[in-house]
């Protein structure tokens, strides 16, 4: 999947990419509709984004897939600490695809998360400090309550999993916004998060879509 994308959108024409910016995440939103792992995904109503690092601007951008028409999304600001380095993903180091990805999260909810309801399912593929080049999935459950599961794409092997409120979580990605303003000059405004601030995004969507469901 992630190389019929990646060549969809590369040899696009409205592809343009400088010899500054180079691949740094593959963004992965199925539909509403998509509340089992237990299927592959479909490529239609799947929203992705193929993420780029520009170095001379410091800042990220992405191509999005979407029912087949693609468009660029602009330059965003970068949420990170001053030590952290955005790394390049190179598509031969990804040695476990997404379809078995899938195999082995079905089989870590069935063995130690089994009350999982999805409502929402994230799936990032990116390279973070501490744990190298993972699919990154965070399933919004019904409970109000994140599942992440970090897969190394190399090996296969779980690396992380956690289960937190999302509220705890909403709290925490506020705080780090706060410290980050207080610590900041006047002029300096608060950098966005790129990936992760799609994802919250999507939960506060989703959250509200189900809370009208259940209120109907």
């Amino acid at each position: 999947m992630i190389n019929e994308v990646y060549s969809k959108i590369t040899e696009h024409e409205k592809f343009d990419v400088s010899d500054n910016a180079y691949l740094c995440h593959f963004f992965i939103m199925p539909p509403n509709s998509f509340n089992s792992l237990f299927h592959d995904i479909d490529l239609k109503d799947t929203e992705i984004h193929v993420g780029y690092f520009n170095k001379e601007t410091n800042k990220i951008f992405s191509y999005k897939l979407l029912n087949e028409d693609i468009e660029k999304v602009p330059e965003q600001d970068v949420f990170k600490k001053d030590d952290d380095e955005i790394e390049e993903i190179k598509l031969d180091e990804i040695k476990i695809n997404l379809d078995k990805v899938l195999e082995i999260v079905n089989k870590e909810i069935n063995e130690n998360f089994p009350n999982t309801i999805p409502i929402r399912t994230i799936i990032v593929l990116q390279k973070i400090k501490g744990f190298g080049l993972v699919w990154n999935i965070t399933i919004m459950r019904t409970d109000f309550k994140a599942l992440n599961i970090k897969v190394d794409a190399s090996s296969g092997e779980i690396v992380f999993t956690s289960c937190e409120g999302l509220l705890d979580r909403s709290m925490n990605i506020n705080k780090v916004k706060k410290d980050i303003s207080e610590k900041a000059k006047a002029k300096q405004k608060p950098k966005s998060c790129n990936a992760k601030s799609k994802a919250v995004e999507a939960f506060k969507k989703a959250l509200e879509e189900n809370k009208k469901n259940n209120t109907d």
